[in-house]
């Protein structure tokens, strides 16, 4: 089950630690998971499904890589569940990593806005 809108704004409250929500955006034959799948993912733990097996340990792995590097907060990654990861089922799938970071949530967003992505 997905980690409801309430749960991920009670995570995001200041002193909370830092983690990652990996959302399912696109997905190709037959996946585990559809696209809106949601997964909290923080240093030493998870919540919720993205499909689970080699496909979930990969996408931790990754979300784990950007929770690690304060100077990202977003990332794409797009598998091939067969040809990447040895799957069985299902053709590819497409996630976004959004980083959540309340200690940096002001700084991304001026960050944003010279850079001009935000208006």
């Amino acid at each position: 089950m997905s980690p409801t809108f309430a749960e991920l704004a009670a995570l995001s409250q200041p002193g909370q630690p830092p983690f990652i929500l990996a959302m399912v955006v696109a997905t190709g034959g037959s996946t585990p998971r559809l696209a809106g799948a949601r997964m909290v993912i923080t240093a030493t733990g998870q919540q919720g499904t993205i499909g689970g097996g080699a496909f979930e340990h990969h996408v931790i792995q990754q979300a784990r890589a950007l929770l690690a590097d304060p100077t990202r907060t977003v990332a794409s990654v797009e598998v091939h569940l067969v040809h990447d990861l040895g799957m069985c089922c299902g053709v590819a799938q497409l996630l976004t990593l959004i980083a959540a970071r309340a200690d940096h949530h002001a700084t991304g967003i001026q960050n944003n806005r010279t850079h001009g992505d935000i208006a």
